[in-house]
């Protein structure tokens, strides 16, 4: 909303900056002859800083703008997303120190659950985005092979944001009492083998793509795998 106030916006603070924050619904003051430093100052964060760029690098990829929290409030019943498919593929983490039927979980297809730190995804991938997550493979070291593999597609039931020391060692594989930091906790459905296993390489480096299930599984190696929200791709 855009109304005619009157503020010092450059000691000030914008009396429905909290709403905006939280739920981006608010208001803006709008006067001619102002400089109107907060609504320009929300229009760069949304949408970078245009004014130095050519006419023609302007155009953003589109799916930039879903990449931070917005007004998407669905009629009820309803819900709205970019991707029906949107899968995330990802790798299992240095599992020595992991539970042993936690890690046989992600070997056999039966995980029920998989867990990644928010500041892998901090300001460059929205709650938004995750909760759009329909599907997750998961590239694992099988016992004698060569590199990892990514041979299952699981459906993801439900994505929460939680702190690690709330997570169990069915959900992550140990308990760590003291961490504090957040973790998305993506609980897993029913999998389903693909086609072929797809090679990811024997990368020890956390890494991830944005994908659609749909085109994952005519994918053989990691560099094949079709990437959604390309901007942020690990």
């Amino acid at each position: 909303m855009l109304y005619p106030g009157w503020f010092d916006e450059e000691t000030g603070t914008n009396p429905y900056a909290a709403a905006v924050e939280s739920v981006g619904i608010g208001g803006f003051p709008l006067l001619p002859g102002r400089d109107n430093l907060w609504l320009k100052s929300f229009l760069k964060e949304k949408f970078g800083d245009l004014s130095c760029l050519e006419s023609t690098e302007r155009a953003l990829d589109p799916d930039e703008h879903l990449l931070s929290e917005s007004v998407r409030i669905a009629p009820t019943g309803l819900s709205l997303s970019r991707y029906d498919d949107l899968t995330l593929v990802d790798s299992l983490g240095n599992v020595s120190k992991r539970d042993k039927s936690y890690v046989d979980g992600f070997l056999s297809g039966t995980a029920g659950w998989y867990h990644i730190p928010a500041s892998t995804t901090d300001k460059r991938i929205s709650r938004t985005v995750m909760r759009e997550l329909s599907c997750c493979a998961v590239a694992v070291h099988p016992t004698g092979a060569g590199e990892r593999l990514i041979e299952y597609l699981y459906d993801v039931e439900s994505v929460k944001l939680l702190k690690r020391c709330e997570l169990t060692v069915d959900q992550a594989g140990s308990v760590d009492s003291g961490n504090q930091s957040e973790y998305w906790l993506l609980k897993l459905g029913t999998s389903r083998s693909l086609p072929a296993p797809i090679k990811a390489g024997g990368v020890r480096k956390f890494r991830y793509r944005f994908t659609s299930a749909a085109k994952l599984i005519s994918a053989r190696n990691w560099e094949e795998i079709p990437e959604l929200y390309q901007c942020v791709a690990g």
